[in-house]
C-alpha cells in the first residue's frame, strides 16, 4: 500500500493519523530505505522524525552526500530538510568539505557556449546601424541561441542539492575557514548557465559579509552583487538587490546605473527605489532623484551604453526597463548643459517598436519616443517620416496605450506634415478588406515557419475574415485617438474638420469597437467644450448623431448632450 503513495504530504498526513510512535516511524522508513522505489516515502518519514529519533543520522550519514546528488529534486529537497533539523545537534565537517571539493569539481568551464566578451556588443550594433524604418526591417536583438555564460555541470550530476546543503553549511559558519574556495564556487555559480544556479552565488556571498574590510575580499563581493544586479534573470537580480540593501557599502559607484535600471524593472521596482532613497537622498522629488544626478555629473555615458544594450535583450523585462531607464534619462536631465545623444536615444525606442512582438516593450518604445519628440522636435526632425510611418502602422496596434501614444506622435507632427494626407492611406484599409489584409500581414517574414504561425494565428482568431474585421476596427479606433489628441495638445479646427468627417465616412464599415471608437470621439468633443460651439460645428459636417441614434447609443447621446446643450442636441435628432 506504501508505494502507492504519490504525494509525500498526504502521505506523511495518514502515517501520522496511524498513530504510530516516532520508533515505529523510524523502523518503517529504515525498511523503505533498503528500495529505491520507496526511498522518497522513507526520506520524508526521516524528515519528519529527524528532530526526535537520533538514529536518522546514524542511517543516513554515509549516504547524505549520494541523497545530495540523487536525480529525483525531492528526495534532494527532503535530504536538505533533514541536515536543517540534525545540523545544531551533529558534526557535519566532513560533508561539508565534502559538498565544497565536489562543487569544484562538478562545475566546469565549457567552451562550447558563445563567449560574452565585448560587454555591449549589441548596443554598439544598435548605433551602427542606420536609422530603423519599415522597409528594412532590421531588428537588433541578441539571438535566442547565445548563451552568455561561461559554467555548466559535468554530464549527469545534479547540483541542486549539493548547492542548497552548502547554504546550510555557510549559514552555520561551516567552510568560512575555506574562504577561497568559497569564492572560487561563488565565481563559477555566478557565471552559470543555469538562473536558479546563479540565484545561490548571490545567496553565498552574504556569508562572506564579515570578511568585506578585507581588500581581498570585496572585490569578489561587490563584483558578485554588481553581476546580479545587472543579471537577465529577475529572481537573481532581486536577491542581489536584498544583499546590496544589507551590504550598504561606502563606494557605491559600480552600482549606481544598474541601481538605476532597477528601479524601473517589473516587480523590482518598489525594492530598488527603497534603496536609491535610503542610499541616495535627494532634496524631495522622486527617491531616484539623488541617484540620477550623481550619474548626470559623472556616468551618464555609460548609463546610456548600459541601458541601450538592455534594449536589446532577448528577454522583454530587460527591454523594457532599458526604454524606461532612458525615458527617466531624458525626462530628468531635459536641462542639462551636456547636450543628450537624441539621435541614439531615438533610434533604441524606434527599434524597440518596430516589429517589436511584446506590448510592453512596444508601449514602453513609443512613450519614450513621445516624450523625446515632445521635448526635443527640432533635434529628431530629420527622422519624422521613419517616426511616422511606424505611428501609422501602429494605429492598428490592439494594446490602447501603444496606440494612444502613437496618436500623440502624430499629433505633435501635426505642423511638420500633411496628416490627413497620411490618415487617408489608413482609411483605405477601412474600406478594403484586402487591403487590410495585406496590413495586416504586412510584417510577417516571407518564411514557412512564419507563414504557418500566421495561419495558426488566423485559425485561433476565427479566420480571415474575422481578423481582417478586427484590423478595420483597430484602424478606425487609432486614427478616432488622433482626433482626441489633436483636441487635447492643440485644436486645430481645420484639421479637426477633416479628420471627423474621416471617421464619419467609415463608421458604416466596421463592426467591431463601434461603442468605444465613439467614446474616443466624444473624449476629443469634450476637450474642444471650451471652444464656443466648436463641438457641434464639427458633428453638423457629419452623420454621427445618426448613426448613433440607429445604433441605440443612448448613453453616448446624453453625453454629448452634455457637451453641446440637451436643445441643441434635441435640435439635431
Amino acid at each position: 500500500m506504501d508505494n502507492k503513495f504519490t504525494n509525500i504530504n498526504s502521505y506523511i498526513d495518514d502515517l501520522i493519523k496511524s498513530g504510530l510512535s516516532n520508533q515505529e516511524l523510524f523502523l518503517k522508513a529504515k525498511s523503505l530505505y533498503e528500495s529505491e522505489q520507496t526511498i522518497l516515502n522513507a526520506m520524508a518519514i526521516f524528515n519528519y522524525i529527524a528532530d526526535a529519533e537520533d538514529g536518522v543520522m546514524i542511517v543516513l550519514q554515509n549516504s547524505l552526500l549520494q541523497l545530495l546528488q540523487h536525480q529525483d529534486n525531492r528526495i534532494q529537497e527532503l535530504t536538505i530538510q533533514v541536515i536543517q533539523k540534525l545540523i545544531q545537534k551533529n558534526s557535519f565537517h566532513q560533508l561539508s568539505t565534502q559538498v565544497l571539493d565536489l562543487l569544484i569539481n562538478v562545475i566546469i568551464w565549457d567552451d562550447v557556449f558563445l563567449s560574452y566578451n565585448q560587454s555591449y556588443r549589441f548596443a554598439q550594433t544598435l548605433l551602427k546601424e542606420s536609422f530603423p524604418d519599415m522597409q528594412n526591417k532590421i531588428k537588433v536583438m541578441e539571438p535566442m541561441f547565445m548563451n552568455k555564460y561561461y559554467f555548466t555541470n559535468k554530464k549527469e550530476y545534479y547540483i541542486q542539492g549539493l548547492l542548497g546543503s552548502m547554504e546550510i553549511f555557510l549559514q552555520n559558519k561551516y567552510n568560512i575557514e575555506k574562504a577561497i574556495e568559497v569564492i572560487e564556487i561563488i565565481q563559477r555559480i555566478a557565471r552559470h548557465q543555469n538562473k536558479y544556479v546563479r540565484l545561490y552565488a548571490q545567496k553565498f556571498v552574504h556569508h562572506l559579509f564579515p570578511l568585506f574590510e578585507s581588500n581581498e575580499y570585496q572585490t569578489i563581493i561587490i563584483a558578485t552583487i554588481q553581476q546580479g544586479l545587472m543579471d537577465e534573470s529577475l529572481e537573481v537580480r532581486m536577491q542581489a538587490l536584498k544583499e546590496y540593501q544589507i551590504l550598504n557599502p561606502k563606494n557605491k559607484d559600480c552600482f549606481l546605473i544598474p541601481l538605476l535600471n532597477n528601479c524601473h524593472t517589473d516587480n523590482l521596482m518598489e525594492i530598488a527605489a527603497n534603496i536609491a532613497k535610503e542610499q541616495f537622498p535627494s532634496i524631495g522629488g522622486p527617491p531616484i532623484l539623488g541617484l540620477i544626478t550623481i550619474i548626470r555629473d559623472r556616468f551618464l555615458k555609460e548609463c546610456l551604453i548600459y541601458n541601450y544594450n538592455c534594449t536589446t535583450s532577448r528577454y522583454y523585462q530587460v527591454r523594457s526597463s532599458g526604454l524606461s531607464t532612458l525615458q527617466t534619462v531624458i525626462l530628468f536631465l531635459k536641462q542639462t548643459p551636456n547636450a543628450l545623444p537624441y539621435k541614439e536615444i531615438l533610434k533604441a525606442a524606434q527599434n524597440c517598436t518596430l516589429y517589436e512582438t511584446d506590448p510592453i516593450v512596444r508601449q514602453a518604445g513609443f512613450s519614450l519616443m513621445y516624450h523625446l519628440i515632445r521635448l526635443h522636435t527640432n533635434e529628431i526632425i530629420q527622422y519624422q517620416q521613419q517616426i511616422i510611418e511606424n505611428c501609422l502602422f501602429h494605429l492598428s496596434d490592439v494594446p490602447l496605450e501603444c496606440k494612444e501614444f502613437c496618436a500623440k506622435i502624430l499629433a505633435l507632427f501635426k505642423d511638420h506634415i500633411d496628416l490627413i494626407k497620411f490618415l487617408e492611406q489608413k482609411v483605405q484599409l477601412i474600406k478594403d478588406k484586402e487591403m487590410a489584409y495585406q496590413d495586416f500581414i504586412g510584417v510577417v517574414p516571407n518564411t514557412e515557419e512564419a507563414q504557418n504561425n500566421l495561419q495558426k494565428s488566423l485559425d485561433a482568431q476565427g479566420g480571415k475574415e474575422k481578423v481582417v474585421n478586427k484590423h478595420q476596427s483597430q484602424t478606425l479606433l487609432g486614427i478616432t485617438m488622433c482626433f482626441k489628441q489633436i483636441s487635447i495638445l492643440q485644436p486645430d479646427e481645420q484639421l479637426l474638420k477633416q479628420l471627423i468627417i474621416l471617421i464619419s465616412s467609415c463608421l458604416k464599415y466596421i463592426d467591431q469597437l463601434r461603442h468605444l471608437i465613439l467614446q474616443c470621439l466624444i473624449e476629443g468633443l469634450q476637450e474642444l467644450k471650451i471652444i464656443k460651439r466648436l463641438p457641434i460645428k464639427l458633428l453638423d459636417e457629419t452623420d454621427i448623431l445618426t448613426y448613433m441614434k440607429q445604433y441605440n447609443e443612448t448613453e453616448l447621446l446624453n453625453r454629448i448632450g452634455e457637451i453641446v446643450g440637451p436643445t441643441i442636441l434635441k435640435g439635431r435628432l
